[in-house]
């Protein structure tokens, strides 16, 4: 089965899926905290599908829609690569599946392609196509590709047609097959349609496929997943992809979700220069609290910065519960104009990273004292902005 011929690639690269899809026509949109004001979620959940015209995948050369599928055709020598960068936060875990058609797998074989060594044109029996995921680049990542076994020609009586499934991993360039292995049932064996499902559980990577029931073929262990690391397909030479859905569904490391760029240094250099009056370093100031409800983490002092058309509330110090995983410069939350004056909606990341975002509000007094409100848990926090931030 031809599968990653040479280290040259036709890679397309997306930097991410839509923010925004019609609630009713999707779960939610891949399962990862997307940082966007004023929804958050604990998890992402990806779902690409004719319902959002597959949204990165399509509008490419090599990607089209045709009525409720996408199609990609490969017609070249190498392996084609379309991948998304879902998320740059790592994750505990994550499942990501893919549901295809190989159109060019019929028994009959010979499917043209160009040899881009040569420009030449030429034949392949049996064409290959599979899901790539940890994906650095086109030097680094795993992938679990399928393609049809051919019986012998002179032997049909004692052969069957068979899918061999590849479990690969690339490294620096250097590619090796960490399993491989054949299925005669619970696989389409022709141009029907098959999902390849890569589970993650935080430990143990599982990879199965299947028609109409997935059967396990690998588990692995170690794998080192990257937090920048992007998911997407494989097409093989001469291959023609008939892509029903994408789904990929994870949860985050809330403190790599909530990291930002920000260090105290470029806070105070940034504060320092600011002419926006709501800029500033704010410390704890005083509470009212159902103490029965909600608990304060700690006695913070946070940093509003102008993002867009928000501030983000950083945090820089100060947190008592579950302190040892808050560090200077992460997002503590945001806050955003509304239509009344010195009123703010209000995103939260409580002590354990927990978002706050439904019925919550703030304001601020005299560009002076920040106030965040939860009225379902009758509580109330205040903060004052200090003059004497370069000494913290």
């Amino acid at each position: 089965m031809p599968v990653l011929k040479s280290h040259f690639f036709l890679y397309i690269c997306l930097d991410n899926f839509p923010n925004s899809i019609m609630a009713y026509h999707i779960i939610i949109i891949l399962l990862l905290i997307i940082i966007s004001f004023p929804t958050a979620i604990s998890a992402e959940s990806h779902y690409a599908t004719y319902l959002n015209n597959f949204a990165p995948f399509n509008g490419k050369s090599t990607a089209t829609l045709d009525d409720d599928r996408l199609i990609i055709c490969n017609n070249f020598s190498d392996d084609l690569i379309i991948t998304d960068t879902i998320t740059r936060s790592g994750h505990k875990s994550f499942k990501f599946y893919v549901r295809a058609a190989n159109l060019n797998n019929d028994i009959k074989g010979g499917y043209k392609y160009t040899d881009l060594t040569d420009n030449s044109t030429k034949r392949i029996d049996n064409t290959a196509w599979g899901i790539v995921w940890n994906y650095t680049d086109q030097d680094n990542f795993y992938a679990a590709i399928i393609g049809s076994n051919d019986p012998s020609p002179h032997d049909d009586i004692f052969n069957n047609r068979t899918m061999i499934v590849n479990i690969i991993k690339v490294q620096n360039a250097s590619m090796s097959v960490i399993k491989s292995v054949n299925l005669d049932k619970d696989i389409d064996l022709y141009t029907g349609y098959n999902v390849i499902n890569v589970e993650y559980d935080g430990d143990m990577t599982h990879i199965a496929v299947g028609d109409k029931t997935l059967r396990y073929v690998a588990e692995i262990s170690g794998i080192p997943y990257n937090p920048n690391s992007q998911y997407g397909l494989l097409a093989g030479p001469a291959s023609k992809l008939s892509v029903e859905r994408i789904v990929l569904r994870c949860n985050p490391i809330m403190p790599m979700q909530l990291k930002t760029e920000w260090t105290m240094q470029s806070l105070t250099e940034h504060i320092e220069k600011s002419t926006d009056a709501i800029e500033g370093f704010y410390t704890f100031f005083d509470k009212e609290l159902n103490e029965d409800i909600l608990k304060t983490g700690g006695r913070y002092t946070l940093a509003l910065v102008k993002n867009g058309n928000r501030y983000d509330i950083i945090y820089v110090n100060g947190a008592s519960v579950n302190g040892s995983e808050w560090t200077c410069g992460m997002l503590k939350g945001s806050i955003a104009p509304t239509q009344f004056i010195d009123n703010y909606s209000l995103l939260w990341y409580d002590a354990m990273m927990k978002p706050f975002d439904k019925d919550v509000y703030a304001t601020i007094e005299n560009y002076t004292l920040l106030s965040l409100y939860f009225p379902a848990q009758k509580s109330m926090i205040r903060f004052a902005k200090t003059l004497d931030y370069k000494k913290r």
